[in-house]
């Protein structure tokens, strides 16, 4: 507190005033001590370098900043996670025929979710032998028409409604109705027969027999 070039001090006991030198700081730099804190009003101007320091400005010491977690690869990887989930479900809905062909165990899997797995219209069915016939049938002219199902695939399929359509020599349909097979499925393997009629078929035109879905 006596500062770099010492003060008057007064004695508390008798009044008495000198000045009294920074002996006692002096002392203690000396022998290695930290000297007492001095007033700032007081304080000197010189500063002590510590033993090996370089001369130059001093910076305040920098504090370690723990950089924040990137959590962008992370939202990759769930984005990917999501599209791979995503791709299997596709493969599974829409390849559903070729899985329970392979594995028929998994059809009942896919009817407890609620999942068709019926085939395509028609898929895996073939028609044969198809024909036409006029007879006269009570006094009228009607046209017969007939021919086979068979299930050419390797599982059992749904024989779907069948729709007849009948056009006459310009190409403008005369006449179209739905009407169905003697079986409603085939093991595979398996073949059924149809039969249907119509009175409005004209001297001359086609015939055409389609799978359609049922109404």
């Amino acid at each position: 507190m006596l500062g770099a070039g010492g003060r008057r001090v007064r004695c508390g006991s008798c009044g008495h005033t000198w000045k009294q030198e920074p002996l006692a700081a002096e002392a203690a730099a000396q022998a290695g001590e930290q000297p007492a804190a001095v007033a700032p009003d007081e304080a000197p101007t010189k500063r002590i370098r510590p033993e090996g320091a370089k001369p130059g400005r001093s910076r305040p010491p920098t504090k370690a900043v723990a950089k924040p977690r990137r959590r962008g690869g992370m939202a990759i990887g769930w984005l990917l996670f999501l599209l791979v989930v995503a791709a299997v479900a596709a493969g599974g809905y829409f390849g559903r025929m070729q899985i329970v062909a392979a594995v028929p165990a998994t059809e009942k899997l896919y009817r407890m979710a609620g999942i068709p797995v019926e085939p395509p219209l028609g898929e895996g069915l073939e028609l044969r032998e198809v024909r036409s016939a006029r007879r006269l049938i009570d006094g009228q002219n009607v046209v017969v028409i007939e021919g086979l199902v068979a299930n050419v695939s390797d599982s059992p399929r749904t024989v779907p409604q069948l729709r007849a359509s009948v056009t006459d020599g310009s190409g403008a349909q005369v006449e179209a109705w739905v009407f169905t097979a003697n079986d409603t499925s085939l093991p595979p393997g398996g073949v059924t027969q149809f039969e249907t009629s119509t009175r409005n078929a004209p001297g001359e035109g086609s015939l055409g027999i389609d799978f359609v879905a049922s109404r």
